[in-house]
């Protein structure tokens, strides 16, 4: 663990491998297509595979797990400033939507695909200081916010459940988000609190005297993509929807996520994906509008395709360092200016 910093080795990286998987899962994939064209069977079999190789949604909640442990691990059992927290937090992510969102506006091109979870990540960090001050632990915490999205499931998501018992399309959604923008933070709240516990399980003598060799961590690895495979194929042969099975799939994550970080505390990191992770964020913000702006140039098949991903990697490289990277630093500004404000004035009191 880097306390200088206060920051843990390996999340950036898997911060860019996460938004690497939400991009190659809404940009369709003509090696695919072409494949399940085939005449082979053994054609077909791997069109199929590679159709529902990267799941998107899973690596959304993923997210919301790392989002939980970054927000909470730096000031677990600390006072800290509930104004410069939430300043940080808002400003951080809500200049970068704002001006993508503006931007996509005026181009005729709001394709923002994952633009629902960012909303509930604003909402998660203005209500963790209330979550904070509720009595009671934050298993307990955990335990209500998932009795409450599985009400929810039962009351307001009927079509799904009964499209999986009947396996077939009885108003099918079959997403995470079909609540919408405002509601679909309900539903993923367990996820991101799972992040919060994992803070809480790692503490400083927990990750001193566990090790995580590198056959555990393969393992790890393998069995949550394999899951996650298997679970978006059930997604579109079997009506089994994520609103159903991705939370309980969290449940995986945390075990997942939680090895890597155990794994990289004594473990370098590949630098590569370290600095990947830094412009994760404006990957995943306008990915979809890239597809769009690229796309509007050459058609998409088995030659384009790589050119696809290497100019959307490109493109929101440029915008992290046009946009988001000068929002860090303007958040870090204003907190910390206030807190030269408050500084003086007690110096001056004093």
């Amino acid at each position: 663990m880097n306390s200088s910093k206060n920051w843990i080795r390996g999340i950036d990286s898997l911060r860019f491998v996460l938004a690497l998987i939400v991009v190659l899962h809404h940009l369709e994939n003509p090696y695919a297509q072409a494949l399940k064209n085939s005449s082979p069977l053994f054609g077909k079999y791997l069109g199929v595979f590679l159709a529902n190789v990267f799941n998107g949604p899973a690596a959304v909640i993923a997210f919301f797990v790392i989002s939980g442990f970054v927000v909470h691990n730096p000031i677990k059992n600390k006072d800290y400033d509930i104004k410069k927290f939430l300043v940080r937090r808002w400003v951080r992510i809500g200049i970068p939507l704002i001006v993508v969102s503006t931007v996509a506006y005026f181009y005729d091109n709001f394709v923002i695909t994952t633009i629902w979870s960012l909303y509930c990540e604003l909402i998660y960090y203005t209500i963790y200081p209330i979550l904070r001050k509720l009595k009671g632990s934050w298993v307990s915490k955990f335990q209500i916010s998932f009795a409450i999205y599985f009400i929810m499931l039962l009351l307001l998501c009927q079509s799904d459940i009964k499209s999986m018992i009947f396996h077939k399309d009885l108003g099918y959604w079959g997403t995470y988000w079909q609540l919408g923008n405002y509601r679909s933070w309900i539903m993923g709240l367990p996820a991101w609190l799972l992040g919060v516990l994992l803070s809480e399980r790692l503490t400083a003598e927990n990750i001193k005297n566990t090790a995580v060799s590198f056959k555990q961590l393969l393992n790890y690895r393998f069995g949550i993509f394999s899951a996650s495979i298997v679970l978006e194929f059930l997604k579109f042969h079997y009506f089994i929807s994520d609103i159903i099975v991705l939370n309980i799939f969290a449940l995986l994550i945390f075990k997942w996520i939680e090895t890597e970080i155990l794994y990289y505390q004594s473990h370098e990191p590949y630098k590569a994906l370290e600095y990947g992770g830094k412009f994760s964020y404006s990957l995943y913000l306008v990915h979809g509008m890239c597809f769009k702006f690229i796309l509007s140039f050459f058609a998409m098949n088995i030659f384009t395709y790589p050119i696809v991903l290497v100019l959307t990697l490109l493109l929101s490289y440029v915008t992290y360092l046009l946009v988001e990277n000068p929002s860090h630093k303007l958040a870090q500004s204003i907190t910390n200016y206030k807190l030269r404000i408050t500084v003086r004035e007690l110096e001056r009191n004093s």
